[in-house]
């Protein structure tokens, strides 16, 4: 799933924006971490990379490098450089959650966990927002405990 909507952001970038370099630049929240600390309990653990959070991270980054979009551009991971005049930055950021459990019976439950996850499109040389990719994250599970 989330490599649908990486793709899906890549293609939209690659036919709106002309970049000399395109970067992905990290994980990151919509408000201040200490804000996302209050307000988004499970994802707020991402705001960095430990023994829990590394295979996400390694799995989104792996995902991420390399990626060649319709025009020929390739997406490195890293920082771009105000030095050249034309560098674009992606970033994955975390803007709300929820979780909801419905109890079935006396020891069934489903949940379903919702992140609202956009994708910003950022120009770095002159400092603004070219885009954001609104996505939305969603799993549902059942437990019998």
């Amino acid at each position: 799933m989330l490599r649908v909507a990486l793709v899906t952001t890549c293609f939209l970038l690659s036919s709106s924006v002309k970049a000399s370099n395109i970067y992905f630049a990290g994980v990151g929240f919509v408000s201040t971490t200490v804000s996302a600390q209050n307000t988004l309990t499970y994802s707020s653990k991402f705001d960095d990379r430990n023994a829990l959070t590394e295979p996400f991270f390694s799995r989104l980054y792996s995902e991420i490098e390399g990626f060649t979009l319709q025009n020929g551009d390739v997406v490195s991971t890293g920082l771009a450089s105000l030095k050249t005049n034309n560098d674009v930055t992606l970033a994955l950021t975390f803007e709300s959650e929820e979780l909801v459990i419905n109890q079935i019976s006396d020891n069934e439950y489903t949940l379903k966990y919702t992140l609202d996850a956009p994708i910003l499109i950022y120009d770095v040389s002159k400092q603004t927002v070219l885009s954001s990719q609104p996505i939305r994250l969603a799993i549902t599970d059942f437990s019998d405990h």
